[in-house]
């Protein structure tokens, strides 16, 4: 069975029923927004050995080339979204968001702190990972 469950993303275990316990937690583009030890800690909780936590987020590439490419369409970007005030906040933070970001380090050590067996998954051009992370 597939549910859909909407709540508070660091803490899934506040909103799903006691007796709720998922084979599969499929989070993404989440991690500016949560602490990841307490969304891990609180993932590790409700999952059963075996279960999958899946996690997809922005990732700031390897390659030279890429960086450079990078950096430009992130300035771009940050340059284009400052003339809009809904937008101006955002345009401030996105060199922090999607270059200086310390998150996928950060999540690997959680995972293994609270004992997932990992396996991470550079997708194409490496601007985006994918970690699969089994309970162990």
């Amino acid at each position: 069975n597939i549910s859909f469950v909407r709540g508070d993303a660091q803490t899934p275990s506040q909103f799903l029923p006691s007796n709720y316990f998922p084979n599969i937690i499929l989070s993404s583009y989440l991690m500016k927004y949560l602490d990841n030890e307490i969304f891990v800690a609180d993932a590790a909780k409700l999952m059963n050995r075996d279960s999958i936590l899946i996690t997809h987020e922005i990732a700031y590439p390897n390659d030279a080339l890429m960086q450079f490419l990078y950096n430009n369409h992130v300035r771009f970007l940050s340059g284009v979204l400052s003339f809009n005030p809904l937008w101006k906040d955002l345009a401030v933070e996105m060199e922090s968001i999607f270059i200086n970001n310390q998150w996928l380090s950060q999540h690997l050590y959680s995972l293994r702190r609270h004992n997932y067996q990992v396996k991470i998954n550079t997708l194409p051009l490496s601007m985006s990972t994918v970690i699969y992370a089994r309970k162990q």
